[in-house]
This record gives structure tokens, C-alpha cells and sequence, in this order.
């Protein structure tokens, strides 16, 4: 009964390895989490510095398309005001008729 009681209990020898033994698999745990924070770290900023690329070349899109409705909006601006000259001409071409057939009749 003896050898019962004192195989069951650990000597304190015994207790250390068996804590240090914990210790290193609680360590060793840590140390996979690490990497695998390290991991995703890693892929964090991989995805962010292709989401920063991918948003400088959408501004370059922006400004360039801007610059082509500028220049789209500028060719209308031209096109009316020469219709309006035009306009203006025929215009007065029109009342020129008008008082030269009123002449006539």
C-alpha cells in the first residue's frame, strides 16, 4: 500500500520536468502562433500594397478620362458658339432677302 501511495505521488524532481514539459509544448504553441500572425501579416501587406496600386492606377484613369470630357466639353463649347455665329449670319442674310423681295414686289 505503500509503494501505491508513493508511485502515485511525483517527486519533486519529477514535478520540474513535468512543468518544464509543459512549458516548452505552451512555448511551442506560442511560437506557431507567432508564424502564423507573421503569416498573415505578410499577407496583409501583400493585399494592401496591391490595393494601393490598383487605386493609384484607377486615379490615373480618372484623371485621364477627366481630361478627355474637358476636352470633349470644350470642342462642344466651340461647336455652339460657331452655330451661334452662323446663326447669326443667316440671320441676317434672311432679313437682306426679306427687304430685297419687298423691294421688288
Amino acid at each position: 500500500i505503500k509503494h501505491e501511495s508513493s508511485s502515485s505521488s511525483q517527486t519533486p524532481k519529477k514535478q520540474r520536468l513535468s512543468r518544464i514539459q509543459l512549458l516548452e509544448h505552451l512555448i511551442s504553441l506560442r511560437e506557431h502562433e507567432i508564424q502564423s500572425l507573421e503569416q498573415t501579416t505578410t499577407s496583409t501587406e501583400s493585399k494592401t500594397s496591391e490595393l494601393k496600386t490598383e487605386i493609384s492606377r484607377l486615379e490615373q484613369e480618372q484623371i485621364w478620362f477627366q481630361s478627355l470630357a474637358n476636352d470633349d466639353r470644350q470642342k462642344l463649347i466651340r461647336d455652339i458658339a460657331r452655330i451661334q455665329s452662323n446663326n447669326e449670319k443667316l440671320d441676317i442674310l434672311l432679313l437682306e432677302t426679306n427687304v430685297v423681295l419687298e423691294e421688288k414686289m
